[in-house]
């Protein structure tokens, strides 16, 4: 597809989904839905009416000379750009196209209620529906252009890894350390902002990075290696903590490469690795190749995940797979794309069939208390026939310090 029709052919691809899940039009306040049928993120609301003979309008709030700029690459029509600062140039364009009243989709989970009732009073005539699964199950499958950004987002890891084996060892802290990996990774391209998609989900720019007992203090923003923070402001990422020989870390990141993510994690011990460290690391392998295996056009989400719960069943740290405890998550990973946490989680009762085009980042791990954690994470393409990993990053239990 090229620069020219990306845009246009997205929306038309919108407007046969929104005719058949009985709207009338839809209306995009999402920077990254935006973003996907647009080109730009700056702030700005995206109408789109069902009919095909109705042209969209992208209302900007400020910065229009920024916005006319960024859509030429992706070929949103300049003639669609409208200024607008509130809901009622929205009711006033669809007033125009005749369109007095029906069912208007939004992205339920990305409005804050105070814009919902906003919404709903600038039109009264209209029923507000939730189009979510619609836009999100669009974005699901990659087109070639956006698996290529992914791809180089996945080969920014290399500069974050390098950072670790030259920083890691006794007595530097996690939060040193972080920071030698940060800015490598921005200086590698990295784009620091990792959106997520929940509400209430952040993550550091720098990632995860955390080592020793902070491996099995499990934050409650993820059931996972979350690390514990500096302070209960934000309880999640790297700590203060200084390293000790013998200390197991896993430094988990999703890179961002123009507004695409890739999510990989890796596992290091400072001083050579015991032998229960080298066992538990190749138990985790273990599984990570059982569910890579099984990847593949057709098996479901759940599907995968249950390959995978069985997989760490057959090894002696199956209590710690995923977490422990009620800190234990039931998933193997997730879909990636604009945002670093897309659908489908691959979960128990997620039925989605994995597609040719989908991009899944797949992290079996253990994390066991007193001992620490392993973790193995890739961005994985389903492809017609299986699966092809997006960036050939080394993955073993890296000796540092």
């Amino acid at each position: 597809m090229t620069a020219t029709t990306m845009a246009t052919a997205r929306i038309a691809a919108l407007q046969a989904l929104l005719r058949d899940g009985g709207f009338d039009a839809a209306l995009l306040h999402s920077a990254a839905d935006v973003f996907y049928y647009t080109g730009t993120k700056q702030p700005a609301n995206l109408l789109i009416p069902a009919g095909a003979a109705r042209e969209p309008a992208l209302f900007v709030r400020r910065a229009r000379d920024f916005v006319e700029e960024d859509i030429r690459a992706s070929g949103f029509p300049r003639a669609w750009v409208a200024d607008g600062q509130s809901f009622r140039e929205v009711a006033a364009r669809l007033a125009t196209l005749g369109l007095a009243g029906g069912t208007l989709g939004t992205s339920e989970d990305k409005l804050p209620t105070s814009l919902y009732r906003s919404l709903a009073r600038a039109l009264p005539g209209w029923e507000l529906r939730d189009l979510s699964a619609l836009v999100l199950g669009q974005r699901m499958v990659k087109e070639p252009g956006e698996v290529e950004l992914m791809r180089r987002a996945c080969g920014l890891f290399a500069a974050g890894h390098e950072a670790i084996l030259a920083a890691a060892r006794p007595g530097i802290s996690e939060l040193e350390v972080s920071l030698a990996i940060f800015a490598a990774l921005r200086l590698a391209g990295h784009e620091e902002y990792i959106p997520m998609r929940r509400w209430d989900a952040y993550l550091p720019p720098t990632g995860t990075f955390a080592s020793g007992e902070s491996l099995w203090r499990i934050s409650g923003h993820a059931f996972t290696v979350t690390g514990v923070g500096i302070s209960p402001a934000v309880p999640i990422g790297p700590s203060l903590r200084r390293l000790q020989a013998g200390d197991l870390i896993v430094y988990d990141v999703p890179t961002n490469y123009r507004g695409y993510f890739g999510d990989t994690a890796r596992t290091y011990v400072v001083g050579e690795p015991s032998a229960e460290q080298r066992r538990a690391f190749d138990a985790c392998v273990g599984v990570y190749r059982a569910t890579i295996a099984a990847l593949r056009p057709g098996i479901t989400a759940e599907g995968l995940f249950v390959v995978a719960r069985a997989a760490a069943a057959e090894t002696p740290y199956a209590p710690y797979f995923m977490g422990y405890g009620d800190k234990q998550g039931a998933y193997i990973g997730h879909a990636t794309g604009l945002e670093q946490d897309e659908p489908p989680v691959l979960s128990p009762r997620v039925t989605t069939p994995l597609r040719p085009g989908m991009t899944l980042a797949i992290e079996p791990k253990f994390i066991i208390p007193g001992f620490g954690a392993v973790d193995v994470e890739d961005t994985w393409l389903v492809t017609e026939d299986g699966c092809e990993v997006l960036h050939e990053q080394p993955n073993d239990l890296f000796v540092v310090g």
